[in-house]
């Protein structure tokens, strides 16, 4: 059977260009969570909290997800798995690139969706508000760092659980 790596192949020129677009996406993400870091800490309302913390969700999931991909690239280039031969299957290549370009977006809307789920059960849970909470915005980053960075796993087994849970209904 042919594992993951063994179908990630691309050119020099296609390395080089998701190595650019994971990168200035990477910087231009770091620069908005220092900015938002600044923010959270020097504002008091309740509502830019709030809005902050959703916003540290989005740019640590991507924060997290451009590590990993980044991460996953150089193992490509480290392991040789560039392959430039001109006689690629066109499917394949496209499909490869999809997987690069979209997992991050992925990583923002599993992030949202997996911390409203959480701050669902603790509202339930706990007798006070959780944006109430000064450290709300960090519960925010943390939760959207992990999930960005492990969101091709969560993806796999939220696939595996769904397919089990939908055959036990069927």
């Amino acid at each position: 059977m042919m594992s993951k790596s063994d179908y990630i192949k691309f050119s020099e020129k296609e390395i080089k260009k998701l190595f650019a677009y994971y990168l200035i996406s990477f910087i231009i993400c770091v620069l908005c969570l220092i900015i938002s870091i600044y923010f959270i800490y020097f504002s008091k309302r309740i509502s830019q909290i709030i809005l902050s913390g959703f916003l540290l969700i989005i740019i640590n999931s991507l924060v997290g997800s451009y590590m990993y991909y980044i991460r996953k690239l150089y193992k490509i280039c480290i392991l040789k798995k560039i392959n430039n031969t001109k006689e690629e299957d066109k499917i394949q290549k496209i499909g490869v690139k999809v997987y690069f370009y979209i997992r991050p977006i992925f990583a923002v809307a599993l992030s949202v969706l997996i911390f409203f789920g959480i701050i669902l059960l603790l509202n339930l849970i706990l007798p006070i508000e959780i944006s109430d909470s000064h450290h709300y915005p960090e519960l925010c980053g943390f939760v959207g760092f992990f999930i960005g960075f492990g969101n091709g796993k969560l993806i796999d087994d939220i696939d595996n659980k769904s397919t089990k849970i939908i055959d036990k209904i069927i």
